[in-house]
């Protein structure tokens, strides 16, 4: 599942820490929509994730740093974490999937609905999309 908006961050590592601990196994991931070039972009990233760690290949332990890596197309987690969360205000791409933990879907949108509200976002998922202002 994923939504689109404008989000307005105040504390990136307040927020960071307050990801990790509602994730869990699962991925909770908020990226900065420059960064995403579409909802198959996403769906492709998520793949990688979930075939890296069921072949063993994956770099981190974490599913959410390893989607950023898949997301930024690099095995280096510094490098990955360029197209994360952004402080100000910024267009976001809210990703959160059960793939690999074991919550339902209905427990996914809840944590993306909780997420939309700390971030305080204006939901459009237009944003999500490939277009001009992203080149």
């Amino acid at each position: 599942m994923l939504i689109g908006g404008v989000a307005h961050v105040d504390d990136v590592e307040e927020i960071i820490s307050w990801l990790k601990e509602m994730r869990n196994t699962n991925i909770v991931q908020v990226v900065d929509a420059e960064y995403v070039a579409g909802r198959e972009h996403v769906e492709l990233a998520l793949s990688c994730v979930r075939r890296a760690f069921r072949d063993g290949d994956n770099i981190s332990h974490d599913p959410s740093i390893e989607f950023l890596l898949c997301m930024a197309a690099t095995r280096q987690i510094k490098d990955a974490r360029k197209i994360g969360l952004k402080p100000g205000e910024c267009k976001v791409v809210i990703v959160a999937d059960a793939g690999v933990g074991e919550s339902s879907e209905d427990a996914v949108y809840k944590k993306l609905q909780k997420i939309q509200k700390r971030l305080g976002i204006e939901r459009d998922d237009s944003i999500i999309e490939c277009s001009e202002w992203k080149w």
